[in-house]
């Protein structure tokens, strides 16, 4: 029983890393998106 829990501990630590990855990285991405979308209409504008 207590294997089993300190194992679930150890699991939510690594998922909890996972999402601040996933997050980071999805901050970025959306980032560079907006970038993209700026640099897109920056180039548009002078028509």
């Amino acid at each position: 029983m207590h294997s089993s829990c300190s194992f679930s501990a150890r699991e939510y630590r690594v998922l909890e890393r996972m999402h601040e990855i996933i997050q980071k990285g999805m901050d970025g991405l959306t980032q560079r998106l907006d970038n993209d979308l700026k640099d897109d209409h920056s180039y548009s504008c002078p028509y």
